[in-house]
């Protein structure tokens, strides 16, 4: 007779593991498994990040880096109280070039012409001619220019001559005051030059004129010389005796016209 056996079973033993988690040992197996491979792909992302900063790090170091220089200059209002000092530069010589006596001459001859043609502007061709040979005698006439006697006692007889014509030249035209304008004008520019004292009576000893003519003659001149200059002249006016030096020379006429334009 077969005895029979009684059979115990074991009761399993459950870790606090799975008590407490409540998963299977595969479960658990999976996830360690998936943990681990999330953080190395972690990690390996990381280190391609941190080789990507080192390659750049590494080109921007050898690249040179140029740095923009920026000036910024801001205008400081100047307070009245404050005393502005400014650096004096030197002064340069001014040099004065001096003209020769040939240029001051031609300058004062080109003058004339120009004050003779703009008060005559308007007069007769007789009236220009007289004054022409006014001009050609202060051009020839001219300090410093070589002159003989002959040739000296020959203009200064045409300039006498010249006056006279101009002087008594009946006003029929109406242009007598402008032709003694004119002439007063030239005896004014020139009054340092050919018809200045020293140079303005050259000659008249070798003159061939009677000595009334150069008596005449030398009246006249005076009186242009010193009635000449507008600067001065009203004083010269009182002191001039017109009767006198009108006494030659003039024609009632002619005296009476020199007198009125001096309102005299």
């Amino acid at each position: 007779m077969t005895k029979s056996r009684k059979t115990t079973s074991q009761p399993k033993k459950v870790t606090p593991e799975m008590e407490n988690t409540g998963t299977t040992t595969n479960e658990q197996t999976n996830q360690n498994t998936e943990s681990v491979e999330t953080g190395s792909n972690l990690g390996s992302e990381t280190a391609i990040q941190d080789q990507v900063s080192q390659d750049s790090s590494s080109e921007n170091a050898d690249t040179p880096v140029i740095l923009e220089e920026k000036v910024v200059t801001e205008e400081q209002p100047i307070k009245s109280s404050e005393t502005v000092v400014s650096q004096s530069v030197p002064e340069l010589p001014v040099i004065e070039v001096q003209k020769s006596a040939a240029e001051l001459q031609e300058e004062l001859f080109c003058q004339i012409e120009t004050e003779v043609d703009r008060i005559l502007k308007d007069c007769s061709l007789v009236r220009k001619s007289q004054f022409e040979i006014i001009k050609s005698y202060i051009r020839n006439m001219a300090p410093r220019k070589p002159m003989d006697v002959s040739e000296g006692k020959r203009h200064q007889a045409t300039l006498a001559i010249t006056l006279n014509a101009i002087l008594n030249m009946p006003d029929t035209d109406g242009d007598y005051n402008k032709s003694l304008t004119a002439l007063l004008r030239v005896f004014e520019l020139a009054s340092k030059s050919t018809l200045s004292e020293p140079y303005a009576f050259r000659f008249l000893e070798s003159v061939e004129m009677t000595n009334d003519k150069i008596d005449e003659f030398t009246r006249i001149l005076n009186l242009l010389i010193v009635l000449g200059p507008r600067d001065g002249r009203k004083d010269a006016i009182r002191q001039i005796d017109f009767n006198k030096s009108l006494r030659l020379g003039f024609s009632d006429e002619a005296r009476q016209r020199i007198l009125a334009y001096f309102n005299m």
